[in-house]
């Protein structure tokens, strides 16, 4: 899997040539978020779950704020909720 900067605008980057090589190759593009999500895998590790909930509320954009929502209105808390400074 290829990871892709979802914020930023390849056109006129000298990175889509070889992204477009990729692709056609069988590559797969993905995000940051997804691939932060994929590391983490199984959420019943604790002991990086809080750090990869704080990542994606500092730096995962709509996934971030989504998890920010769910902790205030639903008051979800897989792998212990949100990071203290957060909650």
């Amino acid at each position: 899997m290829a990871l892709a900067q979802h914020t930023v605008s390849w056109q006129g980057s000298p990175a889509l040539p070889i992204t477009l090589c990729m692709i056609q190759a069988g590559a797969q593009p993905m995000t940051s978020v997804q691939y932060l999500l994929e590391l983490q895998r199984d959420w019943a590790h604790g002991e990086t779950c809080n750090q990869t909930v704080a990542t994606a509320v500092a730096h995962g954009g709509g996934y971030g704020l989504g998890l920010i929502h769910a902790k205030t209105m639903f008051n979800a808390s897989e792998g212990h909720g949100l990071p203290a400074e957060q909650a």
